[in-house]
């Protein structure tokens, strides 16, 4: 009976050694959890930051005049403008932890140039069909002239 009795006494011992050691992890691991969440926290702020100051140096370039102040440049700083807050607006909404945010990141930056290409296009569209819609207009005054004094 003496042999199971200190058998009983060591596994206590053993029981209450491996639970305070359980209890120093659990604690260490509370600590590098908290250590983590601390460190996460500073890089979000890190990153809102980032983002701050990039959103206002794409404002800035946005509200610099463009070299000609044409019509549709100054159509295409104010579309820019717009688009600008408007995308600024919609991702402070997403929370900095999201899964979403880089391909929301993604999405603008195909969009930008997209839009890029299209307003390139279209000037270039613009600059090669004036000349043929003023030669048409002349045409079209021309035969109209024509056919009113034959009449």
């Amino acid at each position: 009976m003496r042999h199971y009795a200190k058998q009983a006494e060591a596994s206590e011992r053993h029981a209450a050694a491996e639970t305070a050691r359980a209890d120093e992890l659990a604690r260490q691991l509370d600590d590098e959890r908290r250590k983590s969440a601390g460190i996460a926290d500073e890089f979000a702020g890190f990153r809102l930051a980032a983002e701050q100051r990039y959103a206002a140096a794409e404002r800035a370039l946005a509200l610099q005049p463009p070299p000609d102040e044409t019509p549709p440049a100054m159509l295409w700083r104010a579309i820019t403008l717009i688009a600008c807050d408007a995308v600024a607006w919609t991702r402070a909404k997403i929370p900095a932890d999201s899964p979403l945010l880089p391909w929301f990141d993604r999405a603008v930056e195909y969009a930008t140039k997209a839009g890029r290409l299209a307003w390139k296009y279209a000037c270039a569209f613009i600059k090669w069909a004036t000349p043929r819609a003023i030669e048409l207009w002349k045409w079209a005054k021309s035969e109209v002239a024509k056919r009113v004094n034959k009449g």
